[in-house]
């Protein structure tokens, strides 16, 4: 399988990273609040949010399909995150092995059934009382100017 972000992981981090800071400290603050320990990142991408919560989370883990999104990751990430190449929608853990599942910024890019399909693998790795965060968009409603930021400048960026 072709790695669709080979070309562009080395500048995910230096284009969105300012941009998504705010929610990531969102995200991070609800899931200290929580008191969890053990964090799923599914389609982790190049794993800041997992680095974010290292400080404070014992067990975490991030997903990706991107071997580069995950070269990355590594790198920047202590040793004690975990990150496993596979697609966030069929992985070989273990039901019921988190608390929380994260799912930002990526379910915006794929299909209807891809969706569904990491929704419920998120569902399956949850144990009873786990939670799903989910931090994205959609596309715009179809209006010119609005078509053309959506399908034309976000794509690009990303």
């Amino acid at each position: 399988m072709q790695d669709e972000y080979k070309k562009t992981a080395a500048l995910y981090d230096p284009l969105l990273s300012k941009s998504l800071r705010f929610i990531r400290t969102k995200i991070s603050t609800y899931i200290k609040h929580r008191k969890s320990d053990k964090i799923i990142d599914l389609c982790c991408g190049t794993g800041e949010q997992l680095r974010m919560l290292s400080k404070d989370t014992l067990f975490l883990t991030g997903v990706d399909l991107s071997t580069a999104m995950l070269d990355i990751a590594r790198k920047k990430s202590h040793d004690s995150i975990c990150y496993l190449e596979a697609d966030a929608a069929v992985t070989p853990l273990s039901d019921s092995s988190f608390d929380i599942a994260i799912l930002s910024f990526a379910l915006h890019e794929k299909t209807t059934p891809q969706r569904n399909a990491i929704f419920k693998e998120a569902c399956r790795l949850l144990h009873e009382n786990g939670s799903i965060i989910i931090a994205d968009y959609t596309t715009p409603p179809s209006s010119f100017p609005v078509q053309l930021l959506g399908n034309a400048a976000i794509p690009l960026i990303e």
